[in-house]
């Protein structure tokens, strides 16, 4: 029984961070997609100038196998950055496309399911959105008219 209601518990939570998993998909996609491109275009531009730097410095080291050794470290070392930074982009874009759907999906679900309660008949619930949510107006314009239907239906 403790797994059921755990479980139960798990999904819960995933429902609250996934209101609309299509459309935080979407643009979690988007923000990526866009982040990947300037974040590869910046590497790209870095590293073709150091590319040109370390050239210099083999030149003016000579053929040696240390140059050889630093030439290959640097470019490991770039890598390694380059992935560093990817993964870290992955994770905030991640984070920031959760946390700005919420903002604007959250209360687009929650004002849809209003009018289907009022489509149903039912004029007892008021909209209650979340303190830092958008379309506060609009919920207010809606429990303006769910009041009025609710008295025109008396």
């Amino acid at each position: 029984m403790s797994t059921e209601t755990s479980w139960t518990k798990s999904r819960r939570k995933l429902k609250n961070i996934l209101i609309a998993p299509k459309a935080q998909f979407r643009t979690a996609i988007t923000i990526f997609i866009v982040g990947f491109l300037f974040i590869s275009a910046v590497f790209g531009i870095t590293l073709y100038q150091l590319h040109d730097l370390i050239n210099t410095l083999v030149d003016l080291a000579g053929n040696s196998e240390e140059a050889s050794m630093a030439t290959r470290h640097m470019g490991a070392v770039l890598i390694s950055t380059y992935i560093f930074l990817l993964l870290s982009f992955l994770c905030s874009t991640l984070f920031l496309a959760i946390t700005i759907t919420h903002r604007y999906l959250g209360p687009a679900v929650a004002i849809r399911r209003h009018i289907h309660r009022l489509i149903e008949g039912n004029y007892e619930q008021p909209l209650r959105l979340r303190k830092n949510d958008q379309f506060k107006d609009l919920a207010e314009d809606l429990n303006r008219l769910t009041e009025k239907l609710k008295s025109s239906a008396r």
